[in-house]
């Protein structure tokens, strides 16, 4: 309601559905992980702390972890395989971007299907990496991003982006700039994040692989 030229929904067809299907239960499997993770390593915190030994059934559930990581994985590798039958030159063309992994590539494909080219705004807000800003009058407040379409989505955009950063020098020098402008490291990432989906834009409608020499323009 929002944003204007957002794809239609349920516009898929039963392949495509079957494969988001299998997406929405990569992303949920994997935000259960972390939180159990998250859990075990406050447990081992409190016994380190307390000098108490772990109950039996905490080393039987980090068993079960490391299978479910495992899992995870595996999904992760059927997914790929799945969505690259379905559109693989527009995965192939999304993976020549630095930080850009062969699933992260399969997930913005796999979620950007349906979407209109002709307005990377809409691009932008299904991934939640617009931002909004509050104002009344001559008050004007503080932008944030709508964190609107999924979690999942944007997570791995963000994860891509730091990859982006830490591999590449265009992509460093460009969080470093970000940085010296008074840009909080979280602030950095999303905004490198936000280039990342609004690249992904531009190859995928000039049908075209990534270019540094275009991605960014030389600072005098």
């Amino acid at each position: 309601l929002r944003e204007e030229h957002l794809p239609t929904r349920f516009a898929m067809n039963r392949n495509g559905l079957a494969v988001r299907k299998q997406l929405n239960a990569i992303a949920s499997l994997t935000k259960a992980l972390h939180q159990m993770e998250a859990t075990l390593r406050s447990v081992d915190e409190a016994h380190d702390v307390l000098g108490t030994t772990p109950l039996h059934a905490i080393t039987a559930i980090e068993e079960t972890v490391k299978d479910l990581r495992k899992q995870i994985r595996a999904l992760e590798t059927e997914f790929t395989a799945c969505a690259q039958e379905q559109d693989r030159e527009r995965i192939e063309r999304f993976d020549t971007i630095p930080g850009v992994s062969t699933l992260t590539a399969a997930i913005v494909a796999h979620w950007c299907t349906g979407m209109p080219e002709q307005s990377v705004r809409s691009w932008t807000a299904f991934a939640g990496l617009d931002v909004s800003v509050r104002q009344s009058g001559v008050w004007r407040g503080r932008g944030k991003l709508t964190k609107r379409g999924s979690p999942y989505l944007r997570k791995r955009l963000y994860q891509a982006a730091w990859g982006a950063v830490m591999n590449d020098d265009a992509f460093k020098e460009r969080y470093r700039m970000l940085r010296s402008r008074g840009r909080s490291h979280v602030a950095a990432v999303n905004i490198i994040a936000r280039k990342l989906i609004r690249t992904m834009f531009m190859l995928d409608r000039n049908q075209c692989t990534y270019d540094p020499a275009l991605a960014f323009t030389p600072t005098p």
